[in-house]
This record gives structure tokens, C-alpha cells and sequence, in this order.
């Protein structure tokens, strides 16, 4: 399962479904594999969609991931906050993981055509659902902004409690 998104009519981009979630209030996704559906069966579940990054991002990403979490693991361990408060990943780092996710940052404002897309085991399109949505400047802003919470260590390599995500409204 695949989504093929299209900005404004022009701009696109691919996200893979790699996991889903056995039960809806489930913690953790499962990785999607390939099964099998049988004439009348059904299936649904919450997919979770990824843009499949090569080689060389891949490890930049994981390169920076890896020098906050040590920096801020090693501040709590040696030199632990005040409550309440958050160790902060060092400076450098800061502007390096921002620029990283301004780079990549995918969800400017704009009109978006999403298809669902499902192939088979030999490749061949088996369905295909389409949907459409308007993402305002404030919730393109909103989501920019969780990179703030990068310094401390979120997103990276803290589960974020505090982003919640955006909700949309979706048309067909």
C-alpha cells in the first residue's frame, strides 16, 4: 500500500505504508507485510505512511539522531535538569537536525490530491481510492513547528508527547 501525493496539481511525492496497527488502541505498529484477502474479505486498519528515504539520508538522519541522544543522555545522566525542565542537545546540532527538517519538510500549504493505492505480489494495481484536502497556512505552520521541540530530544529520540498532530477534513 502505497499513497501517491499530489500538491496544488504539480508537486508530488510517495509514501510507503510499512506498519499498521493490530488494534486500534494498539502502542505500536506492526510491520505490513503482504497477505492475502480472499474474494469477500475485508481488512482496515490505521496504516502508518513513510517517505522511503535513500541510503545517504538515511544515515545523515540517523548520524544527527545519534549525537543529540548521546549529548542530552549524557547532560540528564551527569548533569540532570531542574524539573520540569529539558535537557537541550547542543547548538550545533540544533541548526544541523532544523536544516535536516526544513529540507524535508513535505506539508507546505495548498490543495492535495491523496490515492490510496494497493498493488498485488506481481505489481499490479488492485485498487485505488482517491481523496482530496486543503492544508491552511496555520496547520502547515503548526506542524513546522515541532521542530522547535527537536533541541530537547523530541521526535528524535523521545517519543513526543507533546505533538498531537493536526486534524483535516477530507473530501472525495
Amino acid at each position: 500500500m502505497n499513497l501517491e501525493v499530489t500538491k496544488d496539481k504539480v508537486d508530488k511525492f510517495n509514501l510507503i505504508g510499512n506498519g499498521y496497527l493490530i488494534e486500534p488502541n494498539a502502542q505500536y505498529f506492526t510491520i505490513l507485510t503482504p497477505f492475502e484477502l480472499k474474494g469477500a474479505e475485508t481488512w482496515s486498519h490505521t496504516i502508518n505512511f513513510n517517505e522511503l528515504w535513500k541510503r545517504k539520508k538515511q544515515h545523515k538522519y540517523r548520524e544527527l539522531e545519534s549525537r543529540i541522544r548521546d549529548h542530552i543522555q549524557g547532560q540528564v545522566r551527569f548533569n540532570p535538569p531542574e524539573p520540569g525542565a529539558f535537557a537541550v542537545a547542543k547548538t550545533e546540532d540544533i541548526v544541523s537536525i532544523s536544516n535536516f527538517f526544513e529540507e524535508n519538510f513535505l506539508w507546505e500549504s495548498g490543495e492535495y490530491e491523496v490515492a490510496i493505492v494497493v498493488k498485488g505480489e506481481d505489481g499490479k494495481e488492485l485498487a485505488r481510492e482517491s481523496f482530496m484536502f486543503t492544508l491552511f497556512e496555520s496547520e502547515s505552520d503548526e506542524l513546522l513547528s515541532y521542530k522547535e521541540d527537536l533541541k530537547f530530544g523530541f521526535g528524535v529520540h523521545l517519543v513526543p508527547n507533546r505533538i498531537h498532530g493536526i486534524n483535516i477534513d477530507v473530501t472525495q
